[in-house]
């Protein structure tokens, strides 16, 4: 109850008549949450069986297959020159593929929930690289929520310990 007090302060500043993002933003903050909860739990019966690296291999060519019907590779939307190869590969090895191998099989040693809450910290530890980076500025009730969230994360990981 926490973490959702903090969410909603955090997207409508306390004001429960309008939203402080924009309908796009909703949007793809629901379709994010609905996949951490996949990438979380779907894989836990594969991990029994497989290794990670090649359940994430697996995942991500089906996800490359899917998205190619979007956006095919023989038709770039941008020209890339070697430098802009060069930054691509390194987003997609350290920023996609090692960082899902890493996360995938912590899921061998940790409970998905424990993983799931962590995970968590992701879009929080955006936010505040935002405030920092780009200059995004919070109003109270929106630091209250982050507060409420980041409470939430630490008492539930807290208390599972003991």
């Amino acid at each position: 109850m926490l973490s959702l007090v903090g969410i909603v302060l955090l997207v409508t500043n306390g004001n429960l008549t309008r939203l402080e993002i924009n309908d796009t933003t909703l949007l793809f903050g629901i379709l994010s949450a609905i996949g951490l909860v996949a990438y979380t739990l779907i894989p836990g019966r594969l991990l029994q069986q497989y290794d990670a690296i090649l359940v994430v291999g697996w995942g991500m060519f089906i996800g490359g297959l899917a998205a190619n019907f979007y956006a095919p590779l023989y038709h770039p939307a941008y020209h890339f020159d070697a430098i802009d190869l060069t930054l691509l590969f390194f987003i997609v090895v350290f920023g996609s593929i090692v960082a899902f191998v890493w996360y995938i099989a912590s899921l061998r040693k940790v409970a998905p929930e424990t993983v799931g809450m962590l995970g968590m910290l992701e879009p929080l530890s955006a936010t505040v690289l935002s405030a920092l980076l780009l200059g995004v500025q919070f109003q109270a009730f929106q630091v209250v929520g982050i507060v409420l969230t980041l409470g939430a994360i630490v008492i539930m990981n807290v208390t599972k310990r003991q």
